[in-house]
């Protein structure tokens, strides 16, 4: 209660207790600073831990959507993962795969025993390596793809590890053998006529052939040359046709008509040949929506094959289908015309290849009509342009002959009467049917 001076025992005291404080703050400030680097670090472990989530993400949907079927190959040589691409590739499901050895998938031809060492070595060593090989399906079924492995650069600690992709390349090699059997069939049939052309006019250069030998030969250029023409006409509308180039022309096609008409104009020829050409309508038979002219080709295709391979005495049917009702599941229905004889028939056999391009059967071959094995596929290709079908019956026996059949989607309006406008669309982008 009295002023006076500190004692040095006191000073020492509040000199002791500065001390102290002093280091309390010290210790309040650094807790602070820790707090606020823990909270720094904690929000940038979530940021790096989201972004490497959406990277991961992004990782695996890119592998999820890859058309390729992928296979990563663990340090010891055995299946690690896969993606879907592979599941639906091969029909083996990733827990099916994982921990199994990747050459139980391949399936070796001969031709392709000297890449497996090199294919199996790149494997086992991690080394990069390409090649086609035929890869094995979980029902056995075998499809061709180019394989490619590569060493798979990761983590430290995680080395030995490899990507194999499967691209599956049997629809592309289907195309190439499909191309190379065009192109032969092709370089086959104008060889004939032009081989014959060559003939004839190497006959026609010597001036001491008769008269009569040179129209003979004349006729017979002219036969070859139409040959000639009609070939690469035939071929130039199947490329169209493949191409989506024709334009379609949709209206209402009153079939009655048009079956009553072709047979109407095919009858000369009919009676020429010594056959019965007899045409029946379907009553009430509701219209379609149809291209007409490329109707018309279809049904002169059915109608020039029926006559010119019925032997003399035979008979020869075009009808005119009533309404077909919509099969069970669906919501169309159809109408369409057939085309019968009473030629030689099919066989089962022959059926298989019957619309392949360049196809010709036994009685084609036998027969002296002409023709380039080209008409019943273009009479597919534009049946199916208009979303119909056509269907082929023959017992093969010679006398009952075969009987073709073209369904068309019938396109009305809710009164049941035809359209005034086109319902139904051209197809100009449709991946053509694989007719060889």
């Amino acid at each position: 209660r009295r002023r006076r001076d500190f004692s040095d025992e006191e000073v020492d005291l509040v000199r002791a207790m500065a001390s102290q404080v002093s280091m309390t703050i010290q210790n309040a400030r650094l807790y602070e600073e820790l707090e606020a680097y823990s909270q720094f670090l904690e929000q940038a472990v979530e940021e790096r831990t989201s972004e490497l989530n959406q990277a991961k993400k992004r990782v695996e949907a890119i592998l999820d959507t890859v058309g390729d079927a992928l296979v990563v190959i663990n340090p010891e040589g055995r299946i690690q993962q896969v993606n879907p691409a592979f599941e639906k590739q091969t029909g083996f499901l990733a827990e099916e795969m994982v921990g199994d050895y990747p050459r139980n998938l391949v399936e070796f031809s001969p031709e392709e025993r000297e890449g497996q060492e090199a294919g199996l070595a790149a494997l086992e060593n991690r080394q990069a390596w390409q090649s086609e090989l035929t890869i094995t399906r979980k029902d056995g079924s075998t499809y061709e793809a180019e394989v490619a492995i590569a060493p798979m650069q990761c983590c430290e600690g995680e080395g030995g590890h490899a990507v194999v992709s499967i691209h599956d390349i049997s629809e592309r090699k289907e195309v190439e053998r499909l191309k190379d059997a065009f192109v032969s069939n092709v370089s086959h049939e104008l060889r004939t006529p032009i081989t014959g052309l060559k003939i004839y006019h190497s006959l026609l250069k010597n001036n001491s052939v008769s008269p009569e030998q040179r129209a003979h030969y004349l006729a017979a250029v002219q036969r070859e040359t139409e040959r000639l023409n009609l070939i690469i006409e035939s071929l130039l509308r199947l490329s169209r046709l493949d191409q989506g180039r024709v334009e379609m022309k949709f209206a209402p096609v009153d079939l009655n008509k048009l079956v009553e008409e072709y047979a109407a104009d095919r009858q000369p020829l009919a009676e020429t040949a010594n056959l019965t050409l007899t045409a029946h309508e379907a009553p009430d038979s509701p219209h379609v929506v149809a291209d007409e002219g490329l109707l018309g080709q279809v049904l002169s295709v059915l109608l020039t094959n029926a006559i010119n391979y019925t032997p003399p005495g035979g008979r020869v049917t075009v009808k005119a289908l009533a309404e077909q009702p919509a099969a069970k599941g669906s919501k169309t229905r159809r109408v369409g015309f057939s085309v019968s004889d009473t030629g030689p028939g099919i066989t089962a056999r022959e059926q298989e290849h019957l619309f392949e391009r360049f196809f010709r059967g036994k009685a084609g071959r036998a027969s002296s009509a002409p023709g380039t094995g080209l008409g019943l596929s273009i009479a597919k290709e534009i049946v199916e342009r208009h979303e119909g079908r056509i269907e082929v019956e023959s017992a093969g026996v010679p006398g009952k002959g075969a009987t073709f059949t073209i369904w068309l989607p019938v396109e009305q309006t809710p009164d049941g009467q035809p359209p005034s406008k086109p319902a139904v669309q051209p197809i100009n982008n449709q991946t053509p049917a694989k007719t060889g």
